[in-house]
């Protein structure tokens, strides 16, 4: 994928959606969601079919 200005800025606001509710690295492409979390969240789903992130389920500790 060519990156363009729009490409670059989508991805951008794609970030600022998903940090309020999940935890990413950017160097990584990685995305940390919750194990009990639904999966279906279209921000993460488009930064995972568009920008090659992966997503990784987190078991919180208590």
């Amino acid at each position: 994928m060519i990156a363009t200005k729009k490409s670059i800025y989508r991805k951008y606001r794609l970030h600022q959606k998903i940090k309020k509710m999940y935890r990413y690295q950017y160097s990584t492409k990685t995305i940390f969601v919750p194990y009990n979390e639904d999966l279906q969240n279209k921000y993460i789903l488009e930064l995972q079919r568009n920008y090659d992130y992966q997503i990784q389920l987190e078991i919180p500790i208590t």
